[in-house]
Formats: structure tokens, sequence, C-alpha cells
């Protein structure tokens, strides 16, 4: 409890000096004149503690006064061209079309020579050469501030990690690689290979969430997915401060003691995770989830709980002495939290669970291991409520119920990760086959995020101090006779009365059954249906065909394979990794950037594409990749299943001014009813292709992302039933134009912008539509509500 009191003090000091500004002696000062009556109240051995308590206060403000991080001099040039030298310090952050790295400034070059400090977040292009961990780097580009959000201050954030700067496509010229023996090098590539075989055996966004569940990193995981988890309350599972190491860790333990006993069980457990933590990323954040998860499994082995806990106010006073302004981070905050709250409630919830599955008789349903899980993730949920409230202005009501749920998961899913990620290093075939086990509790629990997402919430306006810090008290109010009368971890409830296993089982392996076939069924079309699904790619083409025998036609790949790839998942079955055909009407980035590496994850028949090359990088990254591709122009058609694909247009051997020009167009035909894929035809090049007998359709895709390039009358006279328009949410380009929605007035017109994935079927007689969202009348209009993501 001494322990435990000064490292209270110490926080105290800490949370003054950086939350509030405050003078760094204005906490110990209170302190200390509050002596006197702490002492009346508690006589003894206080007075000794409380003289410590002040001197800790004192040195825990002076030491953060004294690591007040000032701008590097090389901020004041935002705004400019600036060159500098630096050493790249992160992991690549993949993200739509670009990728991301933070680079630490060693000399600035350019325009004036300077000292170097802190670090500058890059966004290089997406096909731009991989660089490694360590690497010295020259960076020519314009300086900007890093973003800020409406809803989360990236900035702020950014800077709490020493980032002061951003550049926006820069010109990187790598000057010298890692060293040959770095090990933190050797790491990382292991782990990025790792991740990769993880992306390969499983569709999207499973593949990129189980990445982010194994190694506690969210890079590539959509923003969408992402406010999802976090709406939901389980956004710490796949958090990259690692707060689910301590977790982790401990259902580890309780999973193993009962075969090894406690004290194997309890190295093991600390042994694993020594293991894991190198491979998760030797960051400060993954060492501090180390150190914390070290301390539970301490105070398991000791069979105290208070020692545990004071075992981590030791460890917080020395990890924020090292590093001060880790205790402004909220990722430090909820891992010291969450630990605690293992502690001091974690017991009792475990003891209630218990209690109450004894009184209503299905101990065999909730058994020992059961019960810690949950009791584990009750204490971690109250424990980190307010400061998740502070920072993020939200608590969801749903985190309790989702977590009930998604602890368990994570726990198998975890495990499976890291079987699926080595035998990916074996065999991908291997990878695969069990990665078609590991799909359906990684669906579980996307779609548990994406259900509750919209659940009521407790909403506050982020950053409110003493809110959050009356909330805290009265955690630890609660918390502190509960911490001094612990009912003990290892005490063993009496032998329950036997409940039949065999309905149990039952019951799960319907829900399993259940489970399985809804989730693993859900994207197959109806037998004798041919299904159109127009891809929500951003600003870009991508429309998936499946015929009614279930062949499948690509057109095109939009402008991010990120983006592609999570399409593909929602709309494929989650085995299945065949595409018979790839057309690429023509080689501009917003088609062919998703291309360039599908066969990393699909294994593809026949790429057809209109003969054309295109002097870009995402081009030539499809190039290198793709070299069997076949030339496909007007006049060629061929049969599948019952459809007949044809292509109207490039007429073989012409050639074009443009690119668009020299689209590849389409139309499908299945009994009565017809597509037509126009790509980015234009001009001359689409009104004589208007004049051509088989271009009316029932569905058009709209040229050219309904660009005001297209002629009118061109439109009208493809007399479509449904128009369907693919454009990026808020583009820059301001497509849709309003004249052409203004050809369309009175038809129907849906748009992935405002709409997101849009999918037709059609038995040969008749539509049958469906899209992800309603957009009101006034979205559909230039100038009207902004488009949703």
């Amino acid at each position: 409890m001494i322990l435990v009191a000064l490292g209270a003090a110490w926080l105290g000091a800490m949370f003054f000096a950086f939350g509030l500004h405050a003078p760094w002696w204005l906490f110990p000062a209170a302190l200390g004149l509050a002596s006197p009556m702490l002492v009346a109240l508690a006589p003894g051995k206080w007075p000794q503690v409380l003289g410590v308590a002040v001197l800790l206060a004192v040195v825990a403000g002076w030491r953060a006064d004294a690591t007040g991080r000032p701008p590097p001099e090389w901020s004041g040039l935002i705004g400019n061209e600036v060159v500098f030298s630096g050493r790249v310090v992160s992991e690549p952050d993949p993200g739509g079309i670009t990728t991301s790295y933070e680079v630490e400034v060693h000399d600035v070059l350019v325009p004036v020579p300077m000292a170097g400090g802190g670090r500058v977040l890059i966004s290089v292009p997406q096909f731009a050469e991989r660089l490694a961990l360590h690497t010295t780097v020259e960076v020519r580009g314009d300086l900007r501030l890093p973003p800020s959000f409406e809803d989360f201050d990236y900035r702020e954030y950014l800077h709490r990690k020493g980032v002061y700067g951003s550049m926006f496509t820069p010109v990187v010229t790598p000057l010298a690689g890692p060293g040959r023996w770095d090990v933190q090098v050797r790491l990382s590539g292991l782990r990025l290979q790792l991740e990769d075989g993880l992306r390969r055996a499983l569709p999207e966004p499973q593949g990129t969430l189980s990445a982010g569940i194994a190694f506690g990193r969210d890079q590539g995981i959509s923003s969408e997915t992402r406010e999802d988890f976090a709406r939901s309350g389980m956004a710490h599972l796949v958090a990259v401060s690692g707060t689910n190491v301590t977790l982790v860790a401990a259902i580890a333990l309780v999973l193993s003691a009962p075969y090894i006993g406690r004290g194997r069980a309890t190295f093991l457990a600390i042994g694993l995770v020594t293991l894991y933590v190198p491979l998760a990323g030797l960051s400060w954040s993954v060492l501090r989830s180390g150190i914390m998860a070290g301390i539970l499994l301490i105070g398991w082995f000791v069979g105290r709980p208070q020692s545990g806990l004071a075992g981590l106010s030791f460890a917080v006073i020395l990890m924020s002495f090292i590093a001060p302004r880790a205790v402004i981070d909220p990722g430090f905050q909820l891992s010291v939290a969450a630990t605690a709250g293992l502690f001091v409630f974690g017991p009792w919830f475990r003891r209630g669970i218990q209690n109450g599955a004894r009184t209503l008789r299905i101990e065999t349903l909730v058994g020992r291991n059961v019960s810690v899980v949950l009791g584990l993730s009750f204490a971690a949920n109250i424990a980190t409520a307010p400061i998740i409230l502070f920072h993020f202005g939200r608590l969801p009501f749903s985190s309790i119920v989702t977590n009930l749920v998604a602890e368990p998961l994570f726990a198998g899913v975890f495990v499976a990760s890291w079987v699926v990620a080595a035998l990916s290093l074996v065999s991908d075939s291997l990878a695969w086959l069990v990665g078609l086990g590991v799909y359906y509790p990684l669906a579980l629990l996307t779609w548990l995020a994406e259900g509750t997402a919209t659940w009521p919430s407790i909403s506050v306006d982020a950053g409110e101090f003493w809110l959050a810090t009356a909330l805290v008290l009265l955690v630890m109010a609660a918390g502190l006779p509960l911490y001094l009368r612990q009912p003990g971890w290892q005490e063993r409830p009496e032998r329950p009365k036997r409940f039949p296993k065999r309905y149990a089982w039952s019951a799960a392996g319907g829900v399993a059954a259940t489970a399985i076939f809804s989730l693993g069924l859900a994207p197959l079309a109806e037998p004798g249906e041919l299904r159109v699904d127009f891809l929500d790619v951003g600003q870009g083409d991508a429309v998936l065909i499946t015929t009614p025998g279930g062949t499948r036609i690509l057109v095109d790949g939009g402008p991010s394979g990120y983006e592609l790839l999570r399409e593909l998942g929602a709309v494929m079955p989650h085995w299945d990794r065949d595409i018979e055909v790839v057309v690429l009407t023509h080689g501009d980035q917003d088609h062919v950037a998703g291309l360039a590496n599908l066969q990393e994850r699909y294994r593809v028949g026949t790429w057809f594409d209109n003969g054309e090359s295109v002097a870009t990088p995402a081009f030539s990254a499809f190039a290198s990749e793709v070299r069997n591709r076949e030339t496909l122009a007007g006049g060629q058609s061929w049969d599948l299943d019952g459809v007949r694909i044809e292509a109207l247009w490039p007429p073989p051997g012409e050639t074009f001014d443009s690119t668009n020009e020299a689209s590849i167009v389409l139309r499908v035909t299945y009994g009565q009813v017809s597509f037509l894929f126009t790509g980015d035809i234009q001009g001359d090049s689409l009104l004589r292709l208007a004049t051509d007998s088989r271009y009316p359709s029932t569905v058009l895709k709209v040229p050219h992302h309904g660009s005001k390039t297209s002629d009118p009358a061109s439109l009208l006279a493809a007399d479509a039933m449904l128009s369907v328009i693919s454009a990026g949410c808020e583009n820059n380009f301001g497509h849709p134009a309003a004249p052409t929605l203004d050809v369309f007035t009175g038809t129907k017109v849906l748009r992935t912008d405002i709409n997101g994935r849009i999918s037709v079927a059609t038995d040969g007689r008749s539509l049958s539509v469906a899209y992800e969202r309603q957009g009101t009348e006034e979205e559909q209009i230039p100038g009207g509500a902004a488009c949703r993501r």
C-alpha cells in the first residue's frame, strides 16, 4: 500500500505539470500543506511515507518541467520546400494510395542549414520502393503541418511522438541501408513477412485485422473498420499501444495453469511475452505493455494482487522517470489503468460471475477459466472508462457486452493468427487451409463491431479534465476497499453440480454451424443469376461480374490495392481466390493501380487490356507483375455460362490522342438484360460508339465517373433503366458534374460516393438492386450534403 501511495503522488505531480500546465512545484506544495491533516487521519508510519511522497512529487514535477519538448528549429520552415537528411524510424504504414514513414531529422540542408531533431511524417506513393527501418535517406519536399481531424487531434498525437512536420509525396533518396547486424531491423523484416503471410491467407478486411490482433499494429486497417471497433469499445484488441498484451498473458496463464501448475504456467507465460514483445516491435509502447504483463504475471505467481499493484506503481515511476511525457500518452494511461483494474476489480468480478453461475446452476457452462477471462474483461472496462471518455469523448454502452464475446474470440484468434503466419513461411497453401477456419471468428468480430457501433454511448467533449479527474477518483474510491480485501486469485470454488455437457456442446455446435453457414454463404449469388458488383474503391472504377456458373470477371481495379482487396473480400466467398478474367479498360492510375498486386492474393486466369502502355509508376508496376496480357479490341466476343460478353471498343489497329478515348467498352448480356461498361470513354469516341446498334443497354456504367466530358445525347442514347456512377467521396475533380447529372433527371441513378457498393442481380428478365447506403435528394446534387464513407 505504501508503494501504491508513492506512485499516486508521483503521477499526481506529473499530471499537474503536463495536464494542467501548472508550475511543477504546485502539487508537491499542496501535498505538503495537506500532510498534517492526512497524518491526523492516519497516524503511525504515515508521516514518513508522506515525507517521501512529497519528495517524489518534487522530483516528478522537476523531471516533467525539465523534459518539456520545444519544437525543433526547423519547424519554423513550415510552408517552404525543405531538404533534410535523416533516418527512417518506423515501419511502413500503408494507406489507400500512399505509404507513410516517420523520419528522424539529422540535418536540414535547404533552404538554410540548421540542426535536426524531431521527426517528419512522409507519405510516399504506394508503388515507391519499401524503405527498411533505420535506412538513412535524403528527403526533398514541401514541409507542412501534420493533419488534424474534426473528431481526433491527430496533430497533437503526433507532437507527443516528436513529429512536427509532414510531407506528401516528397522525393526520397536512400543514402545508406541499416546496419548488417541491426537486430531491430531483422525483427522488423520478419514481422512484416509474417504480416504479409496473414494477408495472403485471409481475405480483407480479416487479413489485416488478423495481423492487427497478432502484432498489435493497426496499420492498413480501414478507417471505417477502425471507427467501428472504437465505437463498439473493442479498439484495444488491435491497439498499437499493445494493451492487449496484458490480457493475452493472463488468458494464456489461466488456460495453461490447470495442466502444468501455477508456477510453471507463470514462467511459461513470461517466456511467451518475452518472445512476443520483440516480434510485435521493440517500440516504447510495446515494451511498456510487456512490462505491464510481467507485473500481472508476477502478482499472480505471488498470489497477492496487492504485491502486483505495488510492482505496477514502481514500474510506472521508473518508466515515467525515463520518459516523462509517456504519462500523457493515451496508450500509457490505458495500459496502467487496465493493469491496475485487473488487480483491483478482477478477482471480485471473477467471484461474482462464479457465484452467479452457481446460483443459476450453469457452472459447467461458466467454468473457472471462463469466469476469470470475463472478470478480467469487466475489470479492464471499468478501470479504463474515465480515460476513454477523456481522450475520445465517447464511452460505448456496448463495450461490456461486446467484450464478453470478443475477449474469448480474441484469445483463440490470437493463437490461430500466429499459427497461420508461421505456416505462411512454409507454404501459402497450408496457411490458406488453416485460414479457412480462422476467418469465421474474425468475421464474427467484424460483424460484432459493425452491429454495435451505432448503439447509444455516453458522449462529452473530449478533454474534459475535471470530469475525467472526478471519474478517476470515483473509481479509485470504489476500488480501495475492494483492493484491501481481496478474495484471492487462486482459490477454488466448491465442486459444482454437473450440468449435462452434451446440451452445452450441442448448443455451441448449432450456433457455430449457423454462423459458418451465414458468413460463408452470404456472398454467393442466387442460382441462375448474373451478379454485377460496382465496387466502392474511391475515385476510380472496379466492377466484379459473377456469371450464373460462378465464373468471375473483374473490370478495372481502382486507384488502390487495399480498397480493391477489401471490396473483393466483401463480395466473394472467403475460400475462393480465383478470378478467371481481368479486363483493364485503359492504363490510367484510377483503373490500374489496384491491379498491380492482385496476383499476390488471387489466382487470375486471363488478363486483357487495350494494348497501350502509360508512362506512370502504377502502370509500370502492373506491367512488371503481369506479363501474359492479351489485347482486347472491338469485335471480339465470347460466351461464359450463358452470358454473352462483347468488346464494342476500341476498333482494332486505331490509335487515339488520349488514353480515355482508347478505353475498352464491354457489353454483357444475359437473357433480356444487358450491361454496358464504358471505362472512361469520351469525346468523339463516345459519339461514334453511341451509333452502334448494341449501345443501348439496361444498365449503364456512366463513362469517366460522370464527368462533363460525356456528350449528353450519347448518354441518353444508352436508354438505360439504371445508371451507375463510380466516383470518390468529395473528390478533387468535381465528379460527377452537374450537366451530366441533369441528363439523368427522372431516371434511376446510383453513385458509389453516395450509395457505397452497388450490387445488381438479374435472372435475365428482371433486375434486383442493392446498395450499402441510402442517399438523400440533397446528396444527389452537386454542392449538396457531404457524401458519406
